[in-house]
């Protein structure tokens, strides 16, 4: 049974780089496809819930101000006793904040957030993978090189290991496919991130659609009170 789907993988960093120690390049090139496109999605969501977000905040501020001027411009010439203003002034409040919330949670949803990642010039080309990448794909070396020991992908590893040290030695690969291994962990652990981001906003966005309901459901309940109201006055 596949497990279900979750916002942020679960997988670390040294999770990634252990699972990457693969021969086989053509599988490398599919997991990277893979990886780049775990990350194009995630950021085609975040687009999609920014502009859901959008449309909530235009509807409810609308709302809400078209909302306030009708009653304010009815309040003018409305006279009732006390206890029927109280029946109209509890349900307007009511249904005020509820438009309000809404249009603050879609605020919030579109709060600028300086913890998204995103693949720039530093990752991309950074000088020490680059370096390493710069060979034949698919290089086997009997014994560790000088780019081994200054590897970014077995930096924290133990080399006590004796299984973990000859796979290393096997299978050191260089070329685009230790490239590709560096960028496969690093476009997963941003998707990984950004998907919780998306998921936080996503919450924020759901519960203003709940809200504006609300707000829409006060407007119609307001609607008949008022009429009742005004048929009740003599």
């Amino acid at each position: 049974m596949l497990p279900p789907n979750q916002s942020e993988s679960s997988l670390t960093e040294a999770d990634l780089t252990e699972r990457l120690r693969l021969g086989n390049t053509r599988l490398v090139e599919d997991l990277y496809e893979a990886a780049r496109r775990l990350f194009d999605a995630e950021t085609d969501r975040r687009s999609t819930i920014e502009a859901k977000a959008v449309s909530l905040l235009s509807a409810a501020g609308l709302c809400v101000t078209v909302v306030s001027s009708l009653v304010a411009a009815m309040a003018r010439g409305f006279s009732a006793p006390r206890s029927h203003r109280l029946i109209v002034i509890v349900p307007l409040v009511i249904t005020l904040i509820a438009g309000v919330f809404a249009a603050l949670q879609a605020l919030r949803a579109l709060k600028v957030r300086h913890d998204i990642r995103q693949l720039n010039e530093v990752d991309v080309f950074r000088p020490d993978v680059l370096e390493t990448s710069d060979g034949d794909d698919d290089k086997r070396s009997g014994a560790p090189s000088a780019s081994v020991a200054t590897d970014p992908l077995e930096q924290g590893r133990d080399r006590s290991d004796p299984e973990s040290s000859d796979r290393a030695e096997r299978r050191e690969l260089v070329g685009a496919t230790y490239w590709r291994r560096y960028m496969i962990v690093h476009m997963t652990l941003a998707a990984g991130r950004n998907g919780q981001i998306n998921q936080a906003k996503a919450a924020l966005v759901e519960s203003g659609q709940r809200a504006f309901l609300g707000f829409a459901f006060g407007v119609l309940t307001l609607a008949l009170i008022l009429a009742v109201v005004c048929y009740l006055i003599p």
